[in-house]
């Protein structure tokens, strides 16, 4: 009997785990794209003339992807073409692409280690990349840390909240947290 751990989840945050996943495939499919985007430097046989060429092309999207150990519907013409926004957005955004990149090496080693201590698929950790970018952010609501918990929700799940004290942004309570 396979146990379908995505079934304890609410379906609003299977929802926008299913439409964010992108941002791991973006990280995954930046060294690839690199390539494509790299600048040529040309120097002509005068060495008078410097050209540079940036190339932009669309990042390919594979025809079958899965999130969590789920199928991603790639046929759903919506899913599919905001995964493509998100993919253009995160590669040609190089910048902050390198930034998530940079943090997600710092922070991923210990997320992946209390996922898999919960027993909740790997790829939940794009969850934390996603929602905060792993800085410190407070959402236009108020949701705050790496998780994005509201006040309420990280009380509720045992995060202690208050003026001296916010464990949303603690690394290791706050991903215990989300994997309850």
């Amino acid at each position: 009997m396979k146990l379908n751990l995505l079934s304890k989840i609410p379906s609003h945050i299977k929802n926008k785990a299913r439409n964010i996943f992108f941002i791991g495939g973006s990280v995954v499919l930046l060294s690839m794209t690199m390539e494509l985007l790299r600048a040529s430097d040309n120097i002509s046989s005068d060495n008078n003339t410097f050209t540079q060429t940036y190339k932009i092309f669309s990042v390919p999207l594979p025809d079958t992807m899965s999130f969590a150990g789920e199928k991603v519907p790639m046929n759903h013409f919506g899913i599919k073409e905001n995964l493509e926004q998100e993919m253009l957005v995160n590669t040609y955004w190089q910048s902050q692409t390198l930034l998530m990149m940079k943090r997600a090496h710092r922070y991923f080693p210990a997320i992946e280690q209390i996922l898999k201590k919960n027993g909740i698929p790997e790829d939940f950790k794009y969850l934390a990349l996603a929602e905060s970018g792993f800085s410190y952010k407070v959402s236009g609501v108020g949701a705050s840390g790496f998780w994005q918990f509201m006040k309420s929700t990280g009380e509720a799940y045992g995060l202690e909240i208050s003026k001296d004290v916010d464990e949303r942004y603690n690394l290791e309570k706050s991903t215990e947290a989300a994997c309850r």
